[in-house]
């Protein structure tokens, strides 16, 4: 198969970049030259920034019992879900698209060369109800490798929504003309605890408002900083590091074992899971307990 014939009618991209970083640009772009993905636009994060709090903090609605004062990491979790729901709601008012793939600047694209299907078969294979599919996730204990539903841990990826979600996601996330972040959730795993939630994260408005299903195409490139700062995320981001080694296993090692129809779905007597049992992999079937 020619590489290049993979993507296909692959969609229209939105790709969340900072000003600040032109560095992870033109990596960005050197990979989309060279996989011929031309129809993208760039998005700028840096409007809603920590430096710049005091400006747009009256454009949001909070959780009353959040400080945000006092906590730099989650103001800049704020500004990154606004900047979401901007591109969001500008894609939905600007276009009649009725697809959109949401990336950020940071995704290593080399796994598609291992890809043994192209951008139509997906789309052929996909369940009918999805909302939302994550051609990435990450997550700090398990990776599952196949098409699956969201789990309560995955963290968000380059996601491909569909028109009738991103109507509901600017129907839940806007009030009165306000980014409203401000409900409750009840996920375990993105609000550890029993009375409130913090503030929505684009980890979970993302991925789990919808009917959202993840495959393991991509992987973030856990070498690049993040931020304007250009901070260093590999030694503290644990779950970059094992989803990038899972997702590289998955292709390099262990696709074979699946014939493409398994890939495509899950519930399987042989699904494999890929599990961070003290830093080291353990290839579970479906049912399995070790690791977590």
């Amino acid at each position: 198969m020619n590489l290049k014939d993979k993507l296909k009618g692959f969609p229209p991209i939105r790709l969340l970049t900072l000003d600040e970083r032109p560095d992870k640009v033109e990596y960005t772009e050197t990979q989309y030259d060279y996989w011929g993905i031309k129809d993208y636009t760039k998005c700028s994060g840096s409007k809603y920034q920590l430096s710049t709090y005091e400006e747009w903090k009256d454009l949001v609605i909070v959780n009353p019992f959040d400080d945000c004062k006092t906590r730099d990491g989650h103001i800049t979790d704020i500004s990154i879900a606004i900047s979401y729901l901007t591109i969001i709601k500008n894609w939905l008012e600007t276009t009649s698209e009725k697809y959109l793939l949401l990336m950020e600047d940071d995704y290593d694209l080399s796994f598609i060369e291992y890809w043994h299907f192209d951008w139509e078969y997906l789309m052929n294979r996909i369940p009918y109800d999805w909302d939302c599919i994550q051609i990435s996730y990450e997550n700090p204990y398990v990776y599952p490798c196949f098409l699956h539903p969201i789990l309560s841990g995955h963290s968000t990826g380059a996601s491909l929504i569909n028109r009738r979600y991103a109507e509901k996601i600017v129907s839940l996330h806007y009030k009165e003309d306000k980014f409203d972040l401000s409900q409750k959730i009840c996920n375990y795993l993105a609000s550890p605890t029993e009375t409130r939630g913090p503030n929505l994260t684009v980890d979970y408005f993302l991925g789990h408002n919808g009917k959202t299903y993840c495959l393991p195409l991509i992987s973030i490139n856990q070498d690049m900083g993040s931020y304007a700062q250009n901070i260093s995320r590999k030694e503290e981001r644990l779950d970059l590091q094992f989803s990038y080694k899972c997702c590289q296993k998955w292709w390099t090692e262990l696709r074979d074992e699946y014939t493409l129809e398994e890939f495509f779905v899950y519930g399987k007597l042989n699904d494999k899971f890929l599990m961070n049992r003290k830093s080291q992999f353990f290839v579970g079937p479906d049912k399995s307990t070790e690791g977590s």
